[in-house]
């Protein structure tokens, strides 16, 4: 199913973090997808958009999780 823009921001709730002085957009946990890549993708989502990850930063935490992935495999 493909969405377009207007109708996933009607799908997502604005939500307020501890401290109260920053908003993040609240999407909905995907099926089967662990919490990890849903953290990412809240940040990837995040309303201010200069604290959203940048394409190195994405890269590297995949490369991080595809070597822990890789190392406990072969413990």
């Amino acid at each position: 199913m493909s969405l377009t823009n207007e109708e996933l921001y009607q799908r997502i709730l604005v939500r307020k973090t501890e401290n109260n002085n920053d908003l993040s957009l609240n999407l909905t946990v995907p099926p089967d997808c662990p919490k990890e890549i849903y953290d990412l993708l809240c940040e990837c989502w995040h309303i201010d958009g200069t604290k959203r990850p940048n394409i190195a930063d994405i890269t590297l935490y995949f490369k991080r999780h595809i070597d822990a992935t890789r190392l406990n495999n072969i413990s």
